[in-house]
């Protein structure tokens, strides 16, 4: 029997509706406003006009966090200075189905169709890998056809989005657990990067650093930073990257 049967899909699809709400609480960005900021960066990065770029954008705050997150830090500070000073709000377990859900949200972003990754796979949800090998029966097990959405004719809607990042969520969180032996005896904040780093690279690749996780189960939290700019990932994670290396600095 696997983790995601009936049972447990029902339950995860009732969890993520508890938790749909509370997540929008999420303090991710400051200053002009998340929608309004990324108007100014879309129009600036594309030569079009601010009209053009509110009609492209509308209300879509999960497509106007894409758009800051993908954009060069120097713009977003030139729009607005205070953006990347804001902390992001740690998040409360009593509130979803995993605490750890609308953080890896905040960095992976949301979409409601399928998309190429950075990496050349096609992807959908909060970073859900259409691609990895138990993807179409996890699609299957929600009540979709796995090869309409595979191919574009069919979108997800907000609830089965939150259902896929509550599997996914709820699994990096038990395989951070497994990699770092010290898990459950470090700060939320370390907590939050070891599960949304193991969400984003996933075992195996967590496993490729091991003085990360020989500096971690230390709590050598500066060694831990140090490694993670020392590495690909790095260069290729962007704002994400840099907030968990801040982090792992600021707890030394």
């Amino acid at each position: 029997m696997t983790w995601y049967n009936n049972i447990k899909i029902q339950q995860l699809e009732k969890e993520a509706m508890d938790w749909q709400g509370a997540k929008n609480n999420a303090l991710i960005g400051g200053g002009m406003g998340v929608i309004a900021l990324a108007i100014s960066l879309w129009a600036a990065q594309t030569g079009r006009t601010e009209q053009e770029a509110k009609e492209y954008i509308g209300t879509s705050e999960s497509l106007a966090h894409e758009i800051v997150r993908d954009a060069p830090e120097e713009l977003v500070n030139q729009y607005s200075p205070t953006y990347n000073q804001q902390p992001i709000e740690q998040t409360k377990p009593q509130t979803r189905s995993n605490p750890y859900s609308s953080f890896i949200e905040h960095w992976e972003g949301r979409r409601n169709t399928v998309y190429t990754d950075t990496t050349g796979h096609k992807t959908i949800g909060v970073g859900f890998n259409l691609e990895r090998s138990d993807a179409q029966e996890i699609i299957n097990g929600i009540g979709l056809d796995f090869q309409s959405i595979y191919s574009g004719q069919q979108s997800l809607n907000d609830q089965q989005i939150d259902t896929l990042l509550a599997i996914d969520a709820s699994n990096a969180e038990k395989a951070a657990m497994s990699v770092f032996p010290s898990f459950n005896n470090q700060p939320d904040e370390v907590k939050q990067i070891l599960v949304d780093l193991t969400y984003n690279l996933g075992t195996r690749g967590i496993y490729g650093f091991p003085k990360f996780r020989a500096a971690i189960q230390n709590q050598d939290y500066a060694t831990a930073a140090a490694e993670l700019v020392d590495s690909k990932w790095y260069g290729q994670t962007g704002r994400r990257a840099k907030n968990h290396v801040s982090t792992l600095q600021r707890l030394q």
